[in-house]
């Protein structure tokens, strides 16, 4: 291993690029990644390990440590790269439900988009995301909304905190909500009234998600079509 951490980060960024392809490197780059005095590469070392998804499984218990250190953009790489290695859910979102109540910002955020991306596998967040939905960040509740629509039907149990979010005072909220509501399809067909109200929103981005998440619920939103039609005078 190259001691000069230009040369260090020159081959972090090569491995990078190869992805599976130099799985061989795995446990090297680990020893850079434990490397405690290698701070300003150690990021380095988590995306290069996260481009290696599955087969960098090896280091799955060296990230999960990480998630307990106070470097937050070294726990948000991680986090980034656990996602990719296929870490199980079971291990996985406690640590990130946990991550929804952080101070920071950056690390909130990477946890809600995480459990977003994880979809139904995160179905035991739903209570907490729900909870964080009230988070006085906006850009929090809109990730959050997010998180929730792309678990689909799984996440039902939000509908009701999903509609509430739809009068939102920051409008990439409402249009988050929007779009939540309709990937849960019929499932949330409690919404319909708050959706025909979402079309006259102010905001065209809230009032065009409105319009196709009603599209999505099908046969269920029936019932809005005389709405929708008064949305046409």
């Amino acid at each position: 291993r190259d001691e000069g951490r230009g040369n260090r980060r020159g081959a972090l960024q090569a491995l990078r690029m190869m992805g599976e392809e130099a799985k061989a490197a795995v446990p090297a780059i680990i020893e850079i990644f434990n490397d405690k005095n290698s701070a300003n590469i150690r990021g380095d070392a988590a995306d290069t390990l996260r481009s290696m998804g599955a087969e960098a499984k090896a280091a799955i218990p060296v990230l999960m440590e990480a998630l307990k250190e106070e470097n937050i953009e070294l726990r948000a790489k991680a986090t980034f790269a656990l996602v990719k290695l296929g870490v199980t859910a079971e291990a996985f979102v406690p640590i990130l439900v946990e991550a929804l109540q952080n101070n920071s910002q950056i690390l909130r955020t990477t946890a809600a988009t995480t459990l977003g991306n994880m979809g139904v596998e995160a179905k035991a967040a739903v209570p907490a995301l729900i909870e964080a939905l009230k988070h006085k960040e906006s850009f929090v509740r809109a990730d959050v909304a997010d998180a929730l629509g792309n678990m689909g039907v799984q996440a039902e149990a939000a509908v009701p905190a999903l509609i509430e979010a739809l009068k939102d005072e920051e409008f990439p909220v409402r249009v988050s909500a929007a779009e939540a509501l309709g990937k849960m399809g019929a499932a949330a067909k409690a919404a319909i009234p708050a959706l025909l109200e979402a079309l006259k929103d102010n905001n065209e981005f809230v009032s065009s998600r409105a319009g196709i998440a009603l599209a999505n619920m099908g046969a269920a939103a029936e019932t809005a079509v005389p709405g929708l039609i008064e949305a046409l005078k």
